[in-house]
């Protein structure tokens, strides 16, 4: 189902194992919230979903994406944010500031009006109605520690609760819906998790970086080696991360 569609397998990427991890987090969110995560009415709609609550695919793998041109546009933002990038000898091809927004990158994703006239489905699209919005809220870590508590509880039970969501929150955001398919969990990895063993969450439960899922010599054809776009793709996901604008810390 479209619903739990991996990103590299919407954007024509080369895939694994790892596009059913990311269908097990999209499995588990609803199981908790018994609403569908990202309910996406086309693919582009999936793509916009998943944009906007966790953040745009990288360049790392637009570049790559043999469907990117289907969803995307080019960031006219992107030219001088290159130049000044260019400037800095230590900095990386496609990596983003900290400081940096979604401009940054040097795509765009098109708009509902610009995806139907360029796929040539703008009448079955405009007679389609809108689509669904289920949660109040935009980002996953937000949905999740503000859906309603069951009635009745404890202080204690309330607090064991509130550790169990955050534990959920890290197990989404930093495990298994990551959009860099190498940085997610494997499913041995993914078993260990406190949210799925019951164990208390350590004070610093960081990713894991997937040897075995470094693939992404195939994702990009302006660097010289796999490592050098695993590096690109590292700090760019390192940096979007600390800017609160893109991506909930967990």
């Amino acid at each position: 189902s479209r619903f739990y569609r991996a990103p590299e397998v919407l954007l024509g990427l080369p895939y694994d194992s790892a596009i059913d991890v990311w269908s097990l987090g999209c499995i588990v969110a609803e199981a908790f919230l018994g609403l569908p995560l990202f309910p996406g009415a086309s693919e582009h709609n999936q793509l916009c979903r998943v944009s906007e609550m966790l953040g745009p695919p990288p360049d790392v793998m637009l570049d790559a994406g043999k469907y990117t041109s289907k969803f995307f546009k080019a960031n006219p933002n992107s030219e001088s944010i290159s130049r000044s990038s260019s400037s800095n000898n230590n900095s990386l091809p496609l990596a983003h500031s900290a400081s940096s927004s979604s401009s940054s990158s040097r795509y765009v994703i098109k708009t509902a009006e610009e995806y139907a006239i360029s796929s040539g489905k703008g009448e079955a699209l405009a007679a389609q109605p809108p689509p669904k919005r289920y949660f109040t809220h935009t980002r996953l870590r937000d949905i999740v520690l503000a859906f309603p508590y069951r009635k009745g509880l404890s202080a204690q039970q309330s607090e064991g609760e509130r550790e169990r969501r955050h534990a959920l929150v890290h197990f989404l955001l930093r495990g298994v819906l990551r959009l860099l398919p190498h940085r997610r969990l494997t499913p041995k990895q993914a078993l260990q998790h406190p949210f799925v063993t019951g164990k208390p969450m350590p004070h610093s439960c960081a990713p894991m970086l997937n040897q075995n899922r470094l693939k992404l010599g195939t994702f990009s054809a302006n660097c010289s080696s796999g490592m050098a776009v695993t590096k690109v793709a590292e700090r760019w996901e390192n940096n979007w991360e600390n800017n609160l604008d893109l991506v909930q810390q967990c």
